[in-house]
């Protein structure tokens, strides 16, 4: 090879790294998550006409596929029924519509979505308050014979690409519809996941800590709740509720935040609330909107859930910590699990603190098992929780049914009495 050729295969080696290296770097900043297990996410830019899938995981936006699509042919954002618009916002899939189920829906007209649809919730919360109408804004397949270049709202593929892509085309898959995706920077995304994080820790602090001025800040003058309450109907009902139950815990997990631009961002995220008048778990979505130079809280939906699986979870770490410190012998640790309150066949806290520690005293190894745990919710603060304990301490064994009734949050439990009977 002469030199020439040297010079330019360098120049052509390191062109193409410094392009590999600005590429991997470039995140889609349309979804954000943390708290939360690895998810897919679809992204639709309608500025170029491309879909993405993106998977999150450890935080950050992975490109996994994309594709050319289909959009509406009315241009900008949909606003009425029939505008043959695509909507630009954060929906998601509801379901599948098979072949076979849409031709027995619609007859002949099911070939235009070609291998399946995937219906979205659009108008959502935001839009519906924002006085948006339509309906059937599918993800869908195409007429094998299709000449039109644009669709009357939806998002169209070719059938074999939506075919490959029903792995991920999942109900409930966010899918974040804008007039133009957003890529940015590592340090940049990093920096506006922070800026996000921050805003909605705030809130929950402000909210958790009753400081009502600083919680009022985070709310659009245009609030509205799911609920139909209004700014002031909302944030009166708050204020009210923080006077007559300070006393509260709340936890959010599963965190994720879709920006449709730098004006509209969704938080979805799952909470739970617990406070002397209700124990409610379930998943939120806050909607927020751009005031004056200010993301703001302009709509908030509350989807209810059982809370039963949360707080199963939460009594078992609680159970395993409290047996783990009671073989330990620890007796600091152990009694840490117990209210100052607490009271059973005769002990006061202080009492059974004495008679725990004079027992640690006597034996060199303890063994706890504890199975067929049956728990039941009392109060929104008070759960009662029986299980078969099995003892065994050096060369003395019992088995029997234990009884606690733990007072507290999830996550804050502690023992206010304790029962024990042979079994």
């Amino acid at each position: 090879m002469n030199s020439k050729l040297s010079a330019i295969f360098i120049l052509f080696a390191v062109v193409f790294t410094a392009f590999g290296a600005h590429a991997q770097q470039q995140l889609s900043s349309n979804v954000f998550a943390y708290k939360s297990e690895p998810f897919i996410a679809v992204v639709v830019d309608k500025s170029t006409s491309v879909l993405y899938i993106v998977e999150m995981k450890e935080g950050r936006p992975e490109i996994i596929a994309k594709t050319s699509v289909l959009v509406g042919g009315g241009g900008g954002d949909k606003k009425v029924s029939g505008d043959m618009k695509t909507p630009e916002g954060v929906y998601y899939i509801t379901g599948y519509l098979s072949p076979e189920q849409l031709r027995k829906t619609y007859g002949s007209v099911a070939d235009d979505y070609g291998t399946g649809a995937f219906p979205l919730n659009y108008p959502n919360f935001f839009d519906r308050i924002s006085g948006k109408t339509g309906s059937g804004i599918w993800i869908h397949g195409k007429r094998m014979d299709r000449k039109e270049q644009t669709t009357r709202g939806c998002v169209a593929l070719e059938n074999d690409v939506l075919d490959k892509y029903k792995q991920y085309l999942k109900r409930g898959v966010p899918v974040v519809i804008a007039k133009k995706v957003e890529f940015e920077q590592l340090h940049n995304y990093e920096s506006e996941k922070a800026f996000l994080k921050e805003k909605l820790d705030d809130l929950v602090a402000s909210w958790a800590g009753l400081d009502f001025e600083n919680f009022a800040s985070h709310y659009h003058i245009q609030f509205r709740s799911g609920s139909g309450e209004n700014y002031a109907q909302y944030l009166g009902k708050k204020k009210t509720l923080m006077g007559l139950y300070p006393e509260r815990r709340i936890e959010i997990s599963s965190v994720r935040a879709f920006k449709e631009n730098k004006d509209e961002f969704v938080y979805d995220f799952d909470q739970l609330y617990c406070a002397d008048n209700i124990l409610a778990y379930g998943n939120k979505r806050l909607y927020l909107k751009r005031e004056v130079d200010e993301l703001k809280i302009i709509a908030e939906e509350f989807f209810s859930e059982s809370s039963d699986g949360f707080v199963r979870e939460k009594v078992a770490a609680f159970l395993q910590k409290w047996k783990h410190s009671w073989e330990s012998m620890n007796t600091a640790e152990y009694m840490s699990a117990y209210s100052s309150s607490f009271s059973s066949d005769g002990f006061s806290y202080e009492s059974w603190k004495t008679d725990k520690a004079d027992k640690f005293q006597k034996y060199s190894t303890i063994k706890i098992g504890i199975d067929n745990i049956k728990i039941s919710q009392i109060s929104p603060k008070r759960v009662r929780v029986s299980f078969i304990q099995h003892f065994s301490g050096d060369s003395y064994s019992d088995t029997g049914i234990k009884t606690l009734e733990l007072e507290g949050c999830p996550g804050d439990y502690k023992i206010r009495s304790e029962l024990w009977r042979a079994k």
